[in-house]
């Protein structure tokens, strides 16, 4: 979505993303070992299943304002959260069918949150470019390692906000050079 206010510049723009992944590879291997005079001394056959789902959500909203002829203003807001559910299961063939093999056997869930807004602020006197920015970031992470016969469940949660500031400055001395520093 965008929308235009005025001929000053005024807009805001906004989107929405949906994304998702999805397989379902399945891999056989066989493992065979000989003696050293090659006589065949064992034969492993494991066979894997390992379905991957991947679902990712955002949304964001944008907003830009000049001021005057030479500044303008902008800032925003967006949102996204993925779930991700991995499971890597492997079996091994045995005599009437086929045995769960839980040392490889895997199943990590994993949701994630990040929200964010910034606002920054640009200007141009003269030969001088101005840019200062403010971008602030909460996460919110959970994953899962799930447990079987073998090994326990493991969970773990993070939740933290940062800022990331910045800021930038130019000098245009003539048409073929510009100065520039920045900070971010």
């Amino acid at each position: 979505f965008r929308h235009q206010f005025d001929s000053t510049g005024r807009e805001i723009t906004s989107d929405l993303d949906y994304v998702t992944y999805r397989s379902g590879q399945g891999q056989n291997f066989s493992n065979t070992t000989y003696n050293p005079d090659w006589k065949l001394r064992h034969i492993e056959t494991l066979r894997g299943d390992l379905p991957v789902n991947v679902d990712i959500y955002s949304a964001k909203v944008d907003y830009t304002q000049s001021i005057g002829k030479e500044a303008k203003l902008e800032t925003g807001v967006k949102t996204s959260y993925v779930n991700t559910d991995n499971h890597a299961k492997y079996f091994n063939e045995v005599s009437g069918g086929e045995e769960a093999d839980y040392s490889k056997t895997n199943h990590f869930r994993y949701k994630e949150n990040i929200n964010a807004a910034y606002v920054n602020f640009s200007q141009q006197i003269k030969k001088w470019g101005v840019q200062a920015g403010l971008r602030a970031e909460n996460t919110n992470a959970k994953g899962h390692q799930v447990g079987n016969s073998t090994r326990a469940d493991s969970l773990f949660t993070k939740n933290y906000t940062n800022l990331f500031p910045t800021i930038y400055l130019s000098y245009e001395a003539n048409k073929k050079n510009t100065f520039s520093v920045n900070y971010g």
